[in-house]
């Protein structure tokens, strides 16, 4: 093994090695936590609930009877929801790429998501009381 080589093995261990000391410590349980993550939902943030909003408005003046998801979609206000589907998508692929090096399934994903979701509308129905 030259040089090189040998640097980019070094390199290369290091970061999986940071990675592992990351995913282990407790203080970053939560991948949504983190600032880098933070990051991501900001910039993502606008663009997917302004995508929900429209799909919303779209259900709201549609004179078809309302799909099976069209009621949980328009349980939530745009923004909850864009926010609830992004921490919950960017914690489900850092847990499953530690654990399995695979990115998370969709069905468990959409589930989580789902979940979610209902709690929070249970929470903002009892607000409301």
């Amino acid at each position: 093994m030259d040089k090189i080589e040998r640097q980019r093995q070094i390199e290369s261990d290091s970061v999986r090695d940071g990675c592992v000391r990351w995913c282990q410590n407790t203080e970053y349980l939560e991948a949504a936590d983190t600032r880098p993550y933070r990051n991501l939902i900001g910039i993502s943030l606008r663009s997917l609930a302004d995508a929900i909003r429209a799909e919303q408005d779209i259900l709201k003046t549609s004179k078809k009877t309302l799909p099976a998801w069209g009621l949980p979609l328009l349980s939530l206000g745009h923004e909850q929801l864009a926010l609830i589907t992004l921490g919950t998508l960017f914690n489900m692929i850092a847990r499953s790429e530690f654990e399995t090096c695979l990115p998370p399934r969709i069905t468990p994903v959409a589930h989580e998501i789902g979940q979610l979701c209902r709690i929070e509308r249970l929470a903002d129905l009892g607000e409301s009381s």
